[in-house]
């Protein structure tokens, strides 16, 4: 037997997948940074990807990118000063990775006529205000299986 259907798009959420982030503060992790090249400029830059870790957007995601432009030390020393970590005197996308949590506000904008969430700033901790604890991947989901590909 084969697989045969006609296709009816009014059975897609194509929001399925993406949590809407309203505006706010919010505690975070950052679960990746990655080095690529701007579209709009040619530049190279890098890709954070936020995870919000609390509350009832958990598990909504943001990025936020660091182009090498005269912009780019400040939004480094604003990105590791929520995070409480020091600045290397040479900053690659390492200076980002192990998990690093923090707190930042996030706006809501239209953008090409869909409505968004992403990074208004990042908050710099209170004196002996303690980091937002890393989030617990999730226990509930099965094992990926390098068999299962999706079509």
């Amino acid at each position: 037997m084969a697989f045969g259907r006609t296709y009816n798009a009014q059975n897609v959420d194509t929001n399925k997948g993406k949590i809407f982030i309203p505006a706010g503060d919010y505690d975070v992790q950052i679960v990746s940074a990655t080095d690529e090249v701007s579209r709009s400029s040619g530049r190279d830059q890098i890709k954070l990807e936020i995870q919000v870790i609390s509350g009832p957007c958990k598990g909504g995601k943001l990025y936020y990118y660091i182009v090498d432009d005269q912009y780019a030390d400040q939004k480094i020393w604003e990105v590791l000063t929520a995070c409480r970590r020091q600045i290397p005197a040479q900053v690659t996308s390492n200076a980002f990775r192990g998990g690093l949590t923090g707190r930042l506000r996030v706006k809501n904008e239209t953008y090409q006529g869909e409505q968004r969430s992403s990074v208004n700033y990042w908050l710099r901790p209170r004196a002996g205000e303690a980091a937002p604890a890393p989030a617990q991947p999730a226990q509930d989901l099965p094992p990926a299986n390098p068999d299962d590909v999706p079509f």
